[in-house]
């Protein structure tokens, strides 16, 4: 291969980037390579999909018990130091840092009805977000006429697999610094002139739309009803410096 297909393979931009799935149809072998054609098809896999889960659960156990390395395993060509450099500390870049639970744990656990794990992920999405034309939290507040509370979620993500959360109201308080009760309140005297929006409510806005991107420690609560699993964020998540 030329150096722009190991780019490509390397590249955010690639359906067929490094830790994707995906199937191989129309190929031959040769020695110890693939032969591909005009006719090959290559098709991603979700993985979310049930053979890829366990493939993922088997791997990051063994990841987890510091299994050795197969070095024909891979398709870049990988320089991995040898067993006494790695065990002073060295960890691969694809490695959860400190053996964090992953998401497919949380996903894949069967034994609590009710149960929080402390987890190291990145926030792909805040859905409603604050426009980023404007300072308004409108969209993420619900009402019933004399309550106000938050409701949003964030699609977040670890190297195993992506995941919807739900933010309850006091999460999102913690995040914004503000209520959603102060929030109505001043928009209402904001539309009949009566004040201005205040600062707090302008960092609030600032602070979530901030959250996309961002590589966070948090605990997710796992909460079964009616024979489904919810997943809610328990607490503020905490910023931390290195990306997932």
């Amino acid at each position: 291969w030329e150096l722009e297909h190991w780019n490509l393979l390397r590249s955010n931009k690639s359906n067929f980037r490094i830790g994707k799935f995906f199937t191989l149809k129309n190929f031959s072998f040769h020695a110890e390579s693939l032969n591909i054609n005009a006719n090959t098809y290559m098709t991603p896999i979700p993985n979310t999909s049930f053979e890829v889960k366990q493939i993922i659960e088997k791997h990051h156990v063994r990841l987890c018990r510091g299994h050795p390395f197969n070095r024909r395993s891979a398709y870049l060509p990988l320089n991995l130091p040898d067993r006494t450099t790695r065990a002073s500390g060295f960890k691969p870049t694809w490695f959860n840092e400190d053996c964090y639970p992953s998401l497919l744990d949380i996903v894949m656990d069967k034994s609590a009805r009710l149960k929080t794990t402390n987890v190291r992920f990145q926030i792909k999405e805040v859905t409603p977000c604050p426009s980023p034309d404007f300072d308004s939290l409108v969209d993420v507040v619900i009402s019933n006429g004399s309550e106000h509370k938050y409701q949003l979620v964030f699609q977040i993500r670890d190297r195993f697999m992506d995941l919807v959360v739900i933010v309850p109201d006091n999460v999102v308080e913690k995040i914004c610094g503000i209520s959603a009760s102060q929030v109505m309140r001043e928009e209402r005297a904001a539309s009949k002139g009566e004040d201005n929006i205040s600062d707090i409510y302008e960092e609030g806005c600032r602070r979530l739309r901030s959250m996309k991107e961002k590589s966070v420690d948090a605990d997710i609560a796992v909460v079964t009803t009616g024979g489904e699993k919810y997943f809610v964020l328990a607490d503020e998540p905490l910023d931390v410096t290195h990306s997932i």
